[in-house]
């Protein structure tokens, strides 16, 4: 978030406060982020930057897509993910690497996507897999992303369910994907924004909120906006509309003239006009009353 901002965008507060508060005495929260059909990375790149949000816990990548990264708190899996080279389960494999890692301090499993443990394994075993690694003693939270476009809806709804708390990364692309019956071609996003993420959380007694940020993308980073910023209200003010441009609206020619025209028409001697200097009368033939004396007077016997 860029600095002099005063608002915080809702992405920006959970991720900095709300997910490190874990007391050790409930499973860790499950934070999936979902991108849908020409949503063209963005939710790769909202993932990237809400895990740089996080202080105080240990953040273990798990990288099954994308080598962005290499350290004692990485586990790649990149080169063999079809199990080519080493025999075995995938799911059973990062399973076991995840938990030998995570027995130091509190620790935050960061996996950058779901779906080629999904390919490679079948449903029931990932979502077990996910549960296990949510009540690992030392886990304080478990945060992947999966592509609901490559997915059966059944698949998705059950990812979802699992979730404490899912972030639904859309762009105009994306949206314009959609059915246009649906419930998600229905989302706008204000003119200079590249994108919306909805952030849905689920409390302890089933409650969901749903909270809006907007996002902006360039070549080096990724801003996110709260829904109540200025800067996504879509509104901007209309310049007060000149006397001529008012008129304007209303003809089918232009109204405008040069400089030099409104000189020469300045100099104009219009027919008709008075160049007297003695005050003229007119009389208002439709006022009844325009003269006091009564023209009959002199009549009267």
């Amino acid at each position: 978030m860029a600095t002099g901002r005063a608002l915080e965008s809702h992405l920006e507060g959970y991720f900095k406060r709300k997910l490190p508060r874990h007391d050790g005495a409930k499973d860790a929260d499950v934070v999936f982020v979902e991108e849908n059909e020409a949503t063209l990375g963005a939710g790769r790149i909202v993932l990237a930057h809400a895990v740089s949000w996080i202080s105080n816990a240990c953040v273990l990548h798990v990288q099954l897509e994308n080598e962005v990264a290499t350290g004692d708190s990485v586990l790649n899996y990149t080169g063999d993910v079809s199990g080519w080279l080493e025999p075995g389960s995938l799911v059973d494999k990062v399973l076991a690497d995840v938990t030998a890692a995570a027995t130091g301090s509190p620790t935050v499993v960061v996996i950058d996507s779901l779906t080629p443990l999904l390919q490679s394994a079948s449903f029931h075993c990932v979502l077990q897999a996910v549960r296990a690694l949510r009540k690992l003693s030392g886990v304080l939270a478990l945060i992947t992303r999966f592509s609901a476009s490559v997915h059966p809806k059944h698949m998705v709804h059950a990812l979802r369910a699992q979730a404490t708390v899912y972030l639904l990364v859309e762009t105009p692309a994306s949206i314009a994907a959609h059915h246009f019956l649906s419930k998600e071609s229905k989302r706008t996003i204000p003119p200079g924004m590249d994108g919306t993420v909805v952030m849905i959380r689920r409390s302890q007694n089933g409650k969901a909120t749903e909270a809006i940020d907007y996002f902006q993308l360039d070549a080096n980073s990724l801003r996110v906006y709260a829904s109540t910023d200025p800067l996504c209200s879509g509104e901007v003010a209309a310049p007060e509309p000149s006397p001529a441009t008012a008129l304007a609206a209303d003809v089918s020619f232009n109204l405008a003239i040069s400089e030099k025209d409104q000189q020469a028409k300045e100099k104009v001697q219009l027919p008709y006009t008075h160049q007297g200097k003695q005050q003229l009368f007119f009389i208002d033939e439709d006022d009844p009353d325009w003269d006091d004396d009564d023209l009959d007077d002199d009549l009267d016997i």
